[in-house]
């Protein structure tokens, strides 16, 4: 009965934590008979907060779960479970009525959710400390793979909605996720679906991914009334997206579906090391996202009203329960002067008060006995569940996991002074130590894997060793270091990425992002712990907005040379490689792409950008800048690691030169005045430093040594450029030459060279930047001066006026004759 007793554990934990009034007992007696169907459950109102959000689930429903386990064929017959009609309905916290009761629970569950998650991280530390044996790593993966390789699960109709009228009743929105399909299935070598009854090297699986989709609905009607009339779930499972029934929803992300081949060995060294253990491979064909103005517009609200709600929500109990009655201003200052007072004035008093210090620390040093008892003793009585109970709910996370650590130090000590007791006792005599007196094992929580060997019989476990190929008596085999275990390959032929203003005009496109071919394999090596990416994509092209019949290209990729295509980009990222000293190998190169400044679209991507007037997002960007200025520390004390372990990063980055073309009056024609900025060919290179100065010690001098002491980067920028073309001229074969009439800024290199110092001595600096421009050259007159000040006041900028010819034309009166002006550095 092992395997039923894990699997309703495991039901337990996982569906509990979102199921109402789930029956455990019946839960069980239908594991035991191999077959759990579960219908018309219902969803707890924290469902969702495990997205850490100010939201509840006022609706939710799972039409059916079923479980089917073989257990008199368990290791030839496939494992079912199925999930069928999953509905849930959120809406934010403040336009539901406060209960303090439900309340109460909610906290005290999240608080226990979080515990359990401390006490998950705690062991997960341990395990990483403590060295696993290799043969219980071999039975675990090998338990794992039997239990994959029939394993069939199918995930039907998922519809996750939130509506929010909090901000604007007149204008609600609606946000949700709908699924069609997702299986996941055995099938053999060809992809068809199979059952797989005899014992084999390769287990193949399929998931299929059908009709999964994002949509943000504005202006919505709301499916709380659904709710009232029975007619919810049926709502429900009518806007969900297939192939036969479309959907006329507001989608930010389009119906995607995929098919996901998955590739199990499970015997590697029978193919000499050359097939990877799981080898993964995903194609999609496309990825269409799509946001409009009033999304937007409605995210920034719900990103405020999130904030407001936060802000909010320690003063909901206080609220008035009746918001429109006469007197409800009354009410409302009452409210005010309430929150006042309980949250700040005798928040503070009690706080430093003597009274509530001394509760604090009963409290404290009561959970620490309570909890000290738990931890020595297999089993404890109802009083100390209950001190351990009462306890909990007076202190918060914080200071349960003190306490917590605090009484696992002192069953340390005692566990100590007994180990030394034991030792000293067993030194008295020689029968204490033929006996092994001072020998001990230490108690630690066990993993399925342990469970399923000592709660079974030696018949027992011989059976199940024989179904899954396992031998006891061998260990894990080690793998060579160049060995790829794991590899994931992904490919997306198509991403589109669209704005659209459907404020001022119906349906209009703003700018359409197209990306095309791009793929990444990503592998990982065990043995040398050690992690490879390899990216590319093949094209990029924007187009922007519509305007004289003519649909402007604003960047479009140059990456065909000599009749033959290139990638457009190429990135490479590698952890400890195989060829070389470096910790890092990331390589970086690119092919030229054209840019071409189009003054209609700017203008109106820069007004879509713009946030409605109601929104206020202060703590967000709040937020935002200190998680910046976390991520900022994270990457110093990373960094910092680093350079006290002395690794060396192999940076090698190439981009080909592209350009940006702005042309007169912001619209590009063929026969118009242009300016050309050509960025140049940029380079950077990691230059290897020799490490091995032990023995250059005695015969190299300090400032020899001191050298070695420093990572260098070389940057070098070639062939940067500013080119001004009037109509009729040539600006191609102008951009290849280095010097002709075209030239506002000549052709020009800078190298420059980045030392950074990797060792703590105050007689060194930290940086060093050496930087050498050989030539930079101006050609300048005062009619070329002229154009480009007309070229930069022809472009209209947003919610600015056409430019004011006068100011041209004053500046032309000012200027008489023409010189030319150069400078050289």
């Amino acid at each position: 009965m092992v395997f039923e007793s894990i699997v309703a554990d495991l039901l337990n934990k996982y569906v509990g934590d979102y199921v109402e009034n789930l029956d455990k007992s019946q839960l069980k007696i239908g594991i035991w008979g191999g077959d759990v169907v579960l219908n018309n459950l219902e969803l707890k109102n924290t469902a969702l907060d495990d997205l850490d959000l100010p939201i509840k689930v006022v609706a939710g429903h799972i039409g059916k779960l079923t479980l089917k386990i073989p257990w008199k064929n368990l290791y030839t017959e496939p494992v079912v479970a199925t999930i069928d009609s999953v509905y849930a309905l959120a809406v934010p916290n403040s336009s539901l009525k406060y209960e303090a009761e439900k309340e109460e629970k909610a906290k005290q569950e999240k608080k226990q959710k979080k515990l359990r998650q401390v006490e998950e991280a705690k062991e997960a530390e341990k395990n990483k400390e403590s060295p696993k044996e290799g043969k219980k790593d071999t039975f675990a993966e090998k338990l794992a793979t039997q239990v994959v390789k029939n394993l069939q699960v199918v995930i039907s109709r998922i519809h996750v909605r939130y509506e929010d009228d909090t901000k604007d009743h007149d204008h609600p929105f609606a946000v949700g996720i709908t699924l069609q399909q997702l299986a996941f299935q055995t099938t053999d070598q060809n992809w068809k679906p199979c059952i797989v009854k005899e014992a084999v090297t390769e287990i193949f699986k399929l998931v299929n991914l059908q009709s999964l989709a994002l949509y943000w609905n504005s202006n919505t009607e709301s499916f709380r009334k659904y709710i009232d009339n029975g007619e919810f779930n049926k709502a429900m499972e009518k806007t969900i997206f297939t192939l036969s029934h479309q959907v006329p929803f507001q989608y930010l992300i389009k119906p995607v579906s995929s098919k996901l081949q998955l590739r199990l060995n499970t015997k590697p060294e029978k193919s000499n090391f050359s097939i990877p253990k799981v080898l993964t491979n995903l194609v999609m064909e496309e990825i269409a996202v799509e946001l409009r103005k009033s999304q937007y517009d409605d995210i920034l609200e719900m990103l405020e009203s999130f904030e407001r709600m936060v802000l909010a929500d320690k003063y909901r109990k206080f609220e008035p329960p009746d918001r429109k009655s006469n007197k409800r201003f009354k009410l409302w200052w009452q409210f005010a002067y309430t929150c006042i007072l309980e949250k700040t004035v005798r928040r503070r008093r009690n706080m430093w008060s003597w009274e509530r210090i001394k509760f604090h620390r009963e409290i404290c040093k009561k959970y620490k006995e309570a909890y000290f008892k738990k931890l020595s003793h297999k089993k404890i009585g109802n009083d100390v569940q209950s001190i351990l109970e009462v306890c909990e709910n007076q202190l918060d996370v914080f200071n349960i996991a003190v306490t917590r650590q605090q009484a696992e130090i002192q069953v340390k000590i005692q566990g100590a002074k007994k180990e030394k007791e034991k030792e000293e006792q067993s030194k008295k005599g020689w029968f204490g130590r033929f006996m092994g007196g001072s020998s001990s094992k230490k108690s630690k929580q066990k993993g399925i894997d342990e469970q399923f060997e000592e709660a079974m019989t030696t018949e027992e476990k011989q059976k199940l060793y024989d179904a899954i190929g396992y031998q006891e008596s061998i260990s894990d085999p080690s793998l060579p270091k160049q060995y790829v275990a794991h590899k994931f390959h992904f490919m997306l032929k198509n991403l589109l990425f669209t704005l659209k203003d459907d404020k001022k005009c119906k349906e209009q496109q703003i700018v359409k992002f197209q990306l095309q071919n791009f793929s990444a394999a990503i592998g990982q090596r065990p043995s040398a712990d050690a992690v490879s990416v390899d990216a590319k994509m093949d094209s990029l092209a924007v187009l922007g907005l519509s305007h004289n019949g003519v649909t402007p290209q604003l960047v479009a990729s140059q990456n065909i040379e000599a009749n033959q295509r290139y990638a457009l980009i190429n990135f490479g990222l590698e952890t400890n490689p195989l060829n070389s000293d470096a910790s890092t190998a990331v390589k970086l190169s690119s092919m030229p792409v054209q840019i071409i400044y189009d003054a209609v679209t700017v203008n109106h991507v820069v007004e879509f950008l713009q946030p409605p007037e109601t929104v206020f997002l202060k703590q967000l960007t709040e937020n935002a800048m200190k998680k910046l200025d976390e991520l900022k520390q994270k990457s110093a004390a990373g960094l910092q690691f680093a350079l006290e372990q002395r690794k060396f990063t192999d940076l090698q980055v190439d981009l080909k030169p592209s350009y940006l073309i702005v042309p007169e009056t912001g619209f590009y024609t063929k026969n118009q005045r242009i300016l050309l900025v050509d960025f140049g060919n940029l380079k950077i290179r990691t230059e290897k430093v020799d490490l091995k100065t032990s023995s250059l010690v005695g015969k190299t001098s300090l400032e020899q040594l001191s050298e070695k002491s420093y990572d260098k980067f070389n940057i070098n920028l070639e062939s940067f450029q500013v080119l001004y073309a009037d109509k009729g001229e040539n600006w191609q074969e102008a951009r290849q030459k280095s010097d002709t009439s075209q030239h506002v800024l000549k052709p020009y290199a800078i190298n420059i060279q980045v030392k950074k110092c990797m060792v703590d001595d105050s007689r060194l600096p930290k940086l060093k930047i050496n930087g050498e421009l050989p030539l930079l050259s101006l050609s300048l007159s005062d009619r070329r001066i002229v154009q480009l000040i007309e070229l930069g006041v022809s472009i209209p900028l947003p919610d600015v006026s056409s430019p004011a010819k006068d100011r041209v034309d004053a500046f032309h009166c000012i200027i008489k004759g023409r010189y030319t002006a150069t400078v050289h550095i």
